[in-house]
């Protein structure tokens, strides 16, 4: 209770700070659990850094962090703690943490419905899934038995993966036990149904219009795809061996499998029920350690895939567009597993370098002036600033550009500022409208493109406080 009442103040505080800065909208975050060190780290996926880590659980003991979903407005982290045998709620903003939930022994896997409403938990100790209200955190009901009851005991069950269909009231769970099945739960009427896959399945992920199951068999090295209209086997497609976590990118169908004991990541073409190309290794083993990965989760832009390495403590980012790894040794918390969706909705924002005060050899920035402050956008070879970026949207410091007579049409320049012959975009900001905290060095420049795209840029700056 103490961490938690502490978490809802330091989430009150930096909702604080946050608001007053006008720091604005920021690339999607991975965030990802380290098993073994109570711990989270968060991954600004726009640049593949890790933007900070922070503790989940302070009583002594080791709360063995391993399922995460996020909400779908990205605001709400829900995390399984297999050994303290609840779920913690974290601010995806300030990191600070708004509930503490038990539900049940040894909890794995964890999903959220499309809608944000429901958060479902299933507990490998003792066979049950626990149905979560996720506006005001407490538990609905009693947990449901996925296996059978005796004697007023949930027994021959040990669920582990879980996801909700998209389209249809219908929770599934992989089932270690009972010759290996997915275990369908109706969401109404709570009863249940159990379809034999075999292979002891673990990872689970439903096609986006719930036509399609996809069951990781960690014992066979097999993906099975399933019929959700009668649960027939459509098809086995062999990936690599102890496949762990599945994860479907939503732009183009893909479907990533974490392969634990070979340390690689297979990706198979979901319409043709084929595997693309050879598996990807991912992460590096120099004192010959295993990377073993578990879980992994794919931006919503199809981009790149986050996978967390539980034998080397680290997270490698697999680039999607030539199937290689981009970053491969993310450093985190220790054993990291990630079993579910990490990273929050959106699309990361364009990278732009800029110039505060082009020309002048100097950024420094009197917030006492009540003039303006140029800044440039530089063009690059594959970014034409003035083509590309709409400049009535641009900020520096939460302030916005000048605009002419007509209140709408940003006061612009169009010229190379840095000699390199493209021309680059020059805005005018107010400058007693920035917002900067003591100490600050450095003013964040945000905006769209004509596409509704976001950019984002960094310059630095030494401040004179205003009078």
């Amino acid at each position: 209770m103490r961490h938690l009442v502490f978490g809802l103040v330091v989430a009150l505080l930096l909702s604080l700070s946050i608001g007053a800065s006008g720091s604005g909208s920021q690339s999607p975050m991975a965030f990802i659990p380290g098993s073994m060190s109570n711990s989270i780290a968060v991954i600004d996926t726009g640049r593949n850094q890790v933007a900070a880590t922070f503790d989940i659980w302070d009583n002594g003991a080791n709360a063995t962090p391993f399922g995460v979903a996020v909400s779908p407005d990205g605001l709400r982290v829900f995390v399984s703690n297999f050994m303290s045998g609840n779920v913690v709620v974290i601010d995806a903003k300030t990191h600070g943490i708004l509930a503490e939930i038990p539900v049940g022994v040894f909890p794995t896997g964890i999903a959220i419905d499309p809608k944000g409403e429901r958060v479902y938990v299933a507990t490998s100790g003792d066979g049950n899934l626990s149905v979560i209200d996720a506006s005001n955190y407490s538990r609905i009901g009693s947990p449901i038995c996925l296996g059978a009851v005796v004697r007023t005991r949930c027994v021959g069950s040990i669920p582990r993966g879980v996801a909700v269909d998209p389209k249809a009231p219908r929770v599934y769970v992989t089932n270690k036990n009972g010759g290996g099945a997915v275990v369908v739960v109706d969401t109404v009427s709570l009863g249940i149904q159990k379809v034999i896959v075999g292979g002891e399945p673990l990872g689970i992920a439903v096609a986006p219009d719930g036509s399609r199951l996809y069951v990781g068999l960690n014992a066979t090295g097999q993906v099975a795809v399933l019929n959700t209209a009668d649960y027939s086997l459509i098809g086995g497609i062999s990936v690599g061996r102890g496949p762990f976590g599945l994860a479907l990118s939503l732009k183009d169908g893909r479907l990533y499998v974490a392969n634990e004991v070979d340390g690689t990541v297979s990706v198979i073409d979901t319409g043709l029920l084929q595997v693309m190309g050879k598996p990807i290794p991912v992460g590096t083993n120099p004192t010959g350690l295993s990377p073993k990965p578990r879980g992994l989760s794919v931006t919503e832009d199809g981009k790149h895939v986050y996978v967390a390495n539980w034998g080397i403590d680290s997270v490698s980012v697999i680039d999607t567009g030539s199937l290689t790894v981009a970053e491969i040794d993310l450093v985190t918390g220790r054993a990291p597993i990630a079993f579910g969706n990490s990273i929050t909705p959106g699309v990361a924002a364009i990278d732009v370098a800029i110039d505060i005060k082009p020309g002048s050899g100097q950024h420094t920035i009197n917030l006492g002036s009540h003039g303006v402050t140029p800044v440039a956008i530089l063009s690059t070879s594959t970014f034409n600033a003035p083509v590309r970026v709409n400049p009535a949207t641009v900020t520096l410091a939460g302030a916005p550009v000048q605009l002419k007579g007509d209140g709408v049409t940003a006061v612009i320049e169009e010229r190379d500022v840095n000699g390199d012959g493209l021309v680059d975009l020059v805005v005018h900001v107010r400058t007693d409208a920035m917002v900067f905290s003591p100490g600050d060095t450095t003013a964040v420049l945000e905006g769209k493109t004509w596409d509704d795209e976001s950019i984002r840029g960094e310059g630095t700056v030494r401040i004179v406080p205003g009078r």
